[in-house]
């Protein structure tokens, strides 16, 4: 499942973040006309910011995702690694990725002369983390998305993992310029996937719910560690912010606890 080259548009966001059994990690990538961001953070019973830096992302040569930062290296020819590193230079963790799925479908890009522009989820990555001599392993995430953007964005996002890993969700709240984008997805043990209409869910900060097949479905955080920052330029300013949390989803006799990711972003782009 390879990843189109970065820098594919004058906006392009990239994102992995890992659930292992007793950490998590976050890497994202973020291209504007007017700043690069990178920011890297973890958990491990503590919450660390190990990049937030507006340093220069390169992309190789080759006709697929291949970039290196100080920070941060990143190949995704069809499953692929990403390695953090800290200020001195040395690998802080390395992921190895192997996806499972990958949906790709139109994100409205908030111009109504403009048609969708298209968006990658991988929502059940198996990955294999290096970390502090041990090879943690662990689910995963990665959302791209690249695009001419609106000025004007804000939205919620959530995507969650049951502790047996068999089931997944992920869901999002957003206004995108002058549209309004909703879904919400559900991965179940056998493999097949669930969504609702997009005018049958919403969220709320601790809570997000849908409704499916006339059953409700309730999906419940409770927060272990938090991190945010400000995306500043002269022509762009945006909150971003990130919540590792406890998850248990409520559908019926299916419901199941795990992790979870809670994302948020307001603000404007450029």
């Amino acid at each position: 499942m390879q990843q189109p080259v970065f820098g594919s548009a004058s906006f392009d966001s990239l994102q992995y973040h890992i659930f292992c059994p007793d950490a998590f990690f976050s890497i994202r990538l973020q291209r504007t006309p007017s700043i690069e961001h990178s920011s890297v953070w973890l958990h491990d019973g503590a919450t660390r910011e190990l990049v937030n830096s507006t340093d220069r992302i390169i992309q190789s040569d080759h006709d697929y995702l291949d970039i290196d930062s100080p920070a941060i290296s990143m190949s995704v020819p069809d499953n692929g690694t990403v390695m953090a590193r800290d200020p001195r230079g040395s690998t802080v963790f390395r992921v190895a990725l192997k996806p499972r799925t990958e949906i790709v479908w139109d994100f409205p890009t908030g111009d109504p002369n403009q048609p969708g522009q298209p968006v990658i989820h991988q929502p059940d990555i198996e990955c294999e983390v290096e970390y502090r001599g041990r090879c943690l392993k662990g689910i995963g995430y990665c959302k791209r998305a690249y695009m001419d953007p609106p000025r004007y964005m804000g939205y919620v996002f959530i995507h969650g993992v049951g502790a047996d890993w068999k089931r997944t969700l992920w869901t999002a709240d957003a206004g995108w310029g002058d549209s309004k984008y909703d879904y919400f997805k559900l991965i179940g043990e056998n493999g097949d996937m669930e969504e609702s209409e997009p005018t049958d869910s919403y969220h709320q900060w601790d809570a997000a719910y849908a409704f499916i097949s006339g059953r409700k479905i309730g999906v419940h955080l409770k927060e272990i560690g938090r991190w945010q920052t400000s995306i500043v330029s002269g022509r762009m300013d945006s909150l971003y912010g990130q919540r590792y949390c406890r998850l248990r989803v409520d559908d019926g006799d299916k419901s199941f606890e795990g992790q979870a990711l809670k994302e948020y972003w307001v603000g404007t782009i450029g």
